[in-house]
């Protein structure tokens, strides 16, 4: 996977930016990893993960495997995740298995809405 990872802590949001060519069911889980050690490290009230720069997604297969690997701990945090409207129907699943799996994430095509739902 050629991706491009960077990090800031902005009011206590962890906000996260991904560019690069995307990732298979495995390199998307050492992103994962990634990400759980940010948080960790950091211990923000909210994630903001920016992920429109990203060529290629997860298929639905790569994407529900995915969710369910996420480390413990986690869940529970606030989470918006900005991408382009065209992966509509795939943050439509996204959402679905994200809320089946106890998590607090939605995605935004809008990078203001994201950043208000967050806060509030």
């Amino acid at each position: 996977m050629e991706y491009e990872l960077t990090s800031s802590i902005n009011e206590g949001t962890l906000e996260i930016k991904l560019s690069g060519k995307g990732a298979d069911h495995k390199d998307a889980g050492k992103l994962l990893s990634t990400i759980a050690e940010l948080i960790a490290a950091r211990h923000p009230k909210h994630i903001l993960i920016d992920i429109r720069s990203i060529q290629n997604r997860l298929g639905f297969l790569d994407a529900y495997q995915l969710i369910h690997s996420v480390p413990p701990g986690t869940s529970h945090i606030k989470t918006a995740i900005i991408d382009r409207e065209e992966h509509k129907s795939l943050q439509n699943f996204y959402e679905t298995t994200s809320e089946n799996a106890g998590f607090v994430a939605h995605f935004f095509s809008d990078e203001t809405a994201a950043r208000t739902w967050l806060v509030s």
